[in-house]
């Protein structure tokens, strides 16, 4: 094999791992317009809107002595998750649409903050929803229980605590590292941490969890 040839193949190898690694994937113009915008607007309705109840059952000292206080909560994990759907995916749409150095600058930086945020008041939002049903069923069932009545912040306390517990470590899941010699939106990667994959975290927690 002559130099030049060996120099082509040599560029050749180059610009496929370019391609591959390296170059800018626009999205589909239906996912721009679904997730990027309709997406968008519909969280941002979402926030408005449950923050509204959030201040109206907060003004009422009735409703927070009332079983209305967890729906009041439900209204505090519905504002993050939506704002977290904002920031996670429109804007990561964005960047790759745009070629956008500053929104990948700011998407990377807070990217494994708020997937940990959102997984976080998802499960937080789902043992809210056992508790008030579980309320609820024993408040129609005539049970005697006065616990769930008087002790509800305790309860919604517990769910973010254990909501906490359970998904808080998705922090530590990946890292975000330089993407070899790629420059612009696609100079970050993430990659599985080190943490992830190890004992006895990969076995007892990160899969039963």
């Amino acid at each position: 094999m002559s130099a030049v040839e060996s120099a082509e193949e040599q560029l050749s190898y180059e610009d496929e791992w370019w391609e591959m690694n390296c170059s800018i994937i626009p999205p589909e113009f239906n996912r721009l317009i679904l997730v990027g915008m309709v997406g968008a607007i519909i969280a941002f309705i979402s926030v408005c809107f449950n923050t509204f109840l959030f201040v109206v059952l907060l003004r009422n000292p009735r409703h927070r002595h009332s079983h209305l206080v967890y729906l009041m909560f439900l209204a505090i994990a519905d504002i993050f998750l939506s704002g977290a759907y904002i920031l996670l995916f429109p804007v990561n749409l964005y960047m790759d649409y745009f070629a956008s150095e500053l929104l990948a600058a700011a998407w990377w930086s807070y990217m494994r903050i708020m997937i940990t945020i959102s997984h976080v008041f998802i499960s937080t939002s789902a043992f809210l929803i056992c508790a008030a049903a579980f309320e609820r069923y024993i408040t129609i069932s005539k049970i005697a229980c006065q616990f769930a009545r008087h002790h509800r912040l305790i309860i919604i306390g517990a769910c973010t605590v254990i909501a906490v517990i359970a998904k808080g470590p998705m922090y530590f899941e990946v890292e975000v590292v330089p993407n070899a010699n790629c420059t612009g939106v696609t100079s970050l990667t993430a990659i599985p941490s080190e943490f992830s994959e190890s004992e006895p975290y990969k076995t007892m927690y990160k899969v039963s969890m």
